[in-house]
């Protein structure tokens, strides 16, 4: 199955065990005969008060081309997606934890296809509010 895609996208929780396990999926598919995909890792559940998390991430991004620099913050609304069961951009669209997704795909984007400029990766725009459908007004009965 695996061979049919282009590109693996991996969550990675920046921890050592997570590297690890960055490192045996790499193994793995590069023992694939013919036609790879590209392992492609992206921090998520960042939390930037932890000295590991800090350090993993950037030396990571910086060290190794298939980690991604786009990371998802910590936030409970990335935790809230399994219980909304929908993505945070369509149940949180302004949130942080959406923009750091746009982002991650704009970056996912611009290093496959070049179809995203490199300036609307450092700051992802905002989207304009969601509208939602009006309901009609429920009929007045007349005044007696």
């Amino acid at each position: 199955m695996l061979h049919a895609a282009d590109i693996i996208v991996v969550p990675l929780i920046p921890t050592t065990l997570s590297v690890r396990t960055l490192d045996q999926l790499t193994e793995f598919v590069s023992g694939f005969d013919g036609r790879r995909p590209d392992v492609l890792a992206f921090f998520s559940m960042v939390d930037r008060r932890k000295k590991l998390h800090n350090e993993i991430t950037e030396h990571l991004s910086s060290e190794r081309a298939e980690v991604t620099v786009t990371a998802i913050p910590y936030l409970s609304l990335v935790e809230r997606m399994s219980v909304e069961r929908a993505p945070v951009t369509v149940f949180a669209p302004r949130s942080a934890a959406s923009r750091a997704y746009r982002a991650l795909w704009a970056e996912i984007q611009h290093r496959y296809d070049g179809s995203v400029p490199a300036a609307a990766l450092a700051a992802p725009a905002a989207p304009a509010a969601p509208t939602a459908p009006v309901a009609p007004a429920a009929p007045v009965a007349p005044a007696r």
